[in-house]
This record gives C-alpha cells, sequence and structure tokens, in this order.
C-alpha cells in the first residue's frame, strides 16, 4: 500500500514544520500571523495529538533553540532571502527520519525539493498584486508544483482551490486535495463589543501592517472624503511599522486631531475591540482570510471590506458588513451603511452568530483532523 494512502495517524510519531522564519532569523522570537499559526498548530499536534513536533526555518547561523512557549526550533544556515528556499528544503529533507510527517507551512516555498508523503498549508494568493510577468509565472510553477507534490493541503481560503481548479488540466483532481480551514480568532481572550449601536461620532478602527496592498493610504483617503463632506466620526489606527508615515499624512488630510495612530503586536491588539464600532479592511490585493477581519466579526464588530483573496469568504454583503470595490468612495459609502443604528445593530449580532465557528477551539478540531488524516 503506497504510503500517501496511510494515515499518518498510524505510523507518524514527529511532526517536522518547515518555514522561512518562526523566530528571527538569528533565533529571537517575534509574533506576526504566520507565527501564531505555526505556534497553534505545534500546540495542537504535540497536545492534542500526543506526537513531537520541531520547527525547522531559515538562520544566518545555525542554532538550536527552545522557543519561549517550549517548542524545539532547529535554525539551518542558508540565505534568508527568497533565493534560500530550495536550499532550505534540501537541508531540512536530511534531518528528517523514517517515521517523521513534514508540514510546508509556506507551501511552495519548498520547491523543487518536497519531500514525499508532505502536507502544506496555503495562506492565500499574495502574487495578485503588480507583479511582472515573470514572477508571475513563475510563483503559478512553483504552486502548482506544490498542489502536486503533496499529500494534501491546508487552505486558509477558497480563492487559491478555486484558482487552482481553473489554472491546469489537472486543477479539479488537485483541488481535491485541499481543505479549507480559515483563520481564526482566541475567543477566549477576545470580549465581544456591547450591543449598544453607535448614535453618533461612530468610532471606526483600522489594524494593519503599513503596507501599500493592506491598505493605508486608501483607508485615510476614505477618511478624508467622509470628513469632507460632513460626516462626524472618530478613528484609530493600530499598525505594525510606519507610524509617523501615518501621522504626516494624517496632519495633510487635517485629520490628526480625529485620529490616534499607534504601534502595536499583534497579540496585543485583542481589548481595542471593545471600543470600535466598525472595522476597516481595505485590502488592495494579497490576502487570504485576513485576522484583523476574524478578530473584529469575532468581537461583534461589523466590516467593511474588499473583495480580495479570502475576505469575501468572511464578510457577507448585508449580513455581517459591506463588501465594496477597493476605493476611496466604496470605502467611504460602506462606512456610511453600516453606521446607521439599526443597520449596524443587525451586523452586529449576525458577527457574533460567527463567533462559534471563527473560534481557536473550533480550528484546532479542523486542523488535529488534517493532521492525523
Amino acid at each position: 500500500m503506497p504510503l500517501t494512502s496511510v494515515p499518518w495517524e498510524e505510523y507518524a510519531r514527529r511532526v517536522v514544520i518547515q518555514v522561512s522564519n518562526y523566530l528571527d532569523f538569528e533565533g529571537r522570537y517575534g509574533a506576526g500571523g504566520r507565527q501564531r499559526h505555526v505556534l497553534d498548530l505545534a500546540r495542537v499536534v504535540s497536545e492534542k495529538w500526543n506526537r513531537e513536533v520541531v520547527i525547522v526555518q531559515k538562520a544566518t547561523k545555525p542554532f538550536e533553540r527552545t522557543c519561549p512557549n517550549g517548542l524545539p526550533v532547529l535554525g539551518l544556515r542558508v540565505p534568508t532571502s527568497s533565493k534560500g528556499d530550495a536550499l532550505l528544503a534540501l537541508r531540512a529533507k536530511r534531518h528528517l527520519r523514517h517515521d517523521d510527517a513534514l508540514i510546508y507551512a509556506g507551501g511552495e516555498d519548498a520547491w523543487p525539493f518536497f519531500s514525499n508523503n508532505s502536507k502544506g498549508i496555503q495562506h492565500g494568493i499574495w502574487w495578485d498584486g503588480p507583479l511582472s510577468a515573470m514572477k508571475r509565472l513563475v510563483q503559478r510553477h512553483r504552486s502548482i508544483a506544490f498542489a502536486r507534490a503533496v499529500r494534501s493541503i491546508m487552505c486558509v481560503d477558497t480563492n487559491f482551490i478555486n484558482w487552482l481548479r481553473g489554472s491546469v488540466s489537472d486543477g479539479l483532481e488537485l483541488s481535491l486535495k485541499c481543505n479549507y480551514i480559515p483563520n481564526y480568532a482566541d475567543t477566549d481572550l477576545l470580549t465581544p463589543r456591547n450591543d449598544t449601536p453607535p448614535s453618533t461620532d461612530p468610532r471606526l478602527f483600522f489594524a494593519r501592517r503599513f503596507e501599500r496592498k493592506r491598505g493605508t493610504h486608501l483607508f485615510i483617503e476614505a477618511l478624508s472624503n467622509l470628513r469632507r463632506d460632513g460626516f462626524s466620526f472618530t478613528a484609530s489606527i493600530c499598525t505594525i511599522g510606519g507610524a509617523d508615515t501615518i501621522r504626516r499624512l494624517l496632519v495633510q488630510e487635517s485629520l490628526s486631531e480625529i485620529v490616534e495612530v499607534s504601534e502595536e503586536r499583534m497579540d496585543s491588539i485583542l481589548g481595542r475591540y471593545r471600543h470600535a464600532d466598525i472595522a476597516v479592511i481595505p485590502t488592495l490585493w494579497s490576502e487570504g482570510t485576513s485576522l484583523a477581519a476574524v478578530e473584529a466579526i469575532c468581537a461583534g464588530v461589523p466590516v467593511v471590506t474588499t473583495p480580495v483573496g479570502g475576505l469575501g469568504n468572511l464578510v457577507v454583503p448585508g449580513f455581517n458588513g459591506v463588501v465594496t470595490a477597493p476605493t476611496a468612495h466604496g470605502i467611504a459609502e460602506g462606512i456610511r451603511q453600516i453606521a446607521q443604528p439599526s443597520a449596524w445593530l443587525e451586523y452586529h449580532k449576525n458577527c457574533l452568530s460567527m463567533r462559534p465557528s471563527l473560534s481557536r477551539s473550533r480550528w484546532e478540531e479542523r486542523a488535529l483532523a488534517w493532521v492525523r488524516s
């Protein structure tokens, strides 16, 4: 019987998770979306499945660390840019034992040295932005090769599944390897917002990295439009990087007195949703199922977003938010729509109805079934 038809439950004694960076390249811990995903997956393997787990990543110098959460991390010396992806995969294979199960936390990053009987995680299509034709072609090739090489794929959205189905003649067969397991929020740490709708000056909340694709400039332009049209509001921008640049932009748009800016870690932001009325996720490209969108929904905060990546899997127009074109006018109109007290209350209740399905505990159930299969 081919090993690929045998469930991991029957033979895997250790799970190796390969990722470009869980710790930084010198072995220091830092919090980010992918790091949190890897950490929680490792916890599922070790605590729910009772299997040994080790994380393998890139490093400027070889290291072996036990991270603050007790997980062993092996750093392999390879180039830390994307040029080191293939070499990391090749060297990681040399550390595998016969009873290991390997998960690629970055999917196509292991091309072309995929290990037999491995699984992978696909975090969303990131090559839908302003890339050259050559980069798009290379990424298409790597992603399809990844889907053909592994036995199973955890997908955070359905966008990649549909793209795969329509890209090659065996796309339908490859799509059957995909398991849609969306991102999640730790609802034990996320207190829901109260049921009081905004009466005046709704509080807008933007929690995104400072990157063009995440729509910071678009959000500020929408705020400027609202202010010019006489719509009253206050806003908070929680960013990773770029705070000084954002403050300068707000001064230029005469918004600095009503928009606060802070730089916060992803794992310290959950308490801010209790004080928000509307979350804005104005993504331009390169999105899976946004952690900010998931957290807002689980906190009962309606979302204004764009039809990019997996955002349409999370936000249903007229139910828990507004999905609009990525334009300042569209974002501003979405905010106006949700800000109506009766509409807000309906959106709020519908957001909270999704809280159990997007909880960390539900994700753990799905992830455990996936790793054991």
